[in-house]
């Protein structure tokens, strides 16, 4: 994997992190009231990259316990600490494929025509993008758990793009079903010739 590769995924992570909420201890003398907010709205799974979402505005996926809340760049912790100039690379290199998508095009493209300074950059992320305060159930903390799933491009001889080829499953590899009782065990097999 790339050093690019693994960057624009950090940032991404990094991005989705940032935009999770932060528990603040409770001092004494303080109203524990909360506000609570206006009813969410059914969740819009087409809403297109780079359209605006007012502040406050919330949203629920149908059959989910979780609530999606448009909060500020400057609720983000760190937000101004950030590398905007790198994290705008990252996602211009995203854009390779995101741009095949509708709904992308326009971000994409403003990506493209955007300087990589700090100002700008920075600039960018505010006006095409929108953090996202995920609770559940009304808790304003929780757990979050991220996959991320590398795509390796490769070749059965050995090219330029592809150093190693992969030859695919030996001809001779053997595949043996373990017993259910063995099955979260190991084995070790080793074929010799008769």
């Amino acid at each position: 994997m790339s050093r690019t590769t693994r960057l624009a995924a950090l940032t991404a992570f990094t991005l989705l992190l940032t935009a999770c909420p932060t528990t603040m201890p409770h001092k004494q003398g303080q109203s524990t009231h909360t506000q609570h907010p206006p009813a969410p709205t059914p969740y819009n799974p087409n809403l297109a990259a780079g359209n605006a979402v007012s502040r406050g505005t919330t949203l629920q996926p149908t059959g989910s316990s979780a609530t999606y809340r448009a909060v500020s760049f400057q609720e983000l912790p760190q937000w101004n600490e950030q590398s905007f100039g790198e994290s705008l690379a990252a996602f211009q290199k995203s854009c390779l494929k995101l741009a095949n998508q509708a709904k992308w095009q326009y971000t994409c493209a403003r990506a493209n025509q955007t300087a990589r300074t700090a100002a700008a950059a920075k600039a960018f992320f505010e006006q095409n993008f929108t953090p996202w305060q995920v609770s559940e159930k009304g808790q304003a903390s929780g757990k979050i758990t991220g996959y991320y799933e590398p795509v390796l491009h490769g070749d059965t001889r050995n090219t330029s793009a592809a150093r190693f080829p992969i030859y695919g499953i030996p001809s001779d590899f053997v595949s043996i079903p373990l017993p259910a009782h063995l099955r979260n065990s190991k084995a070790s097999v080793r074929v010799a010739p008769a």
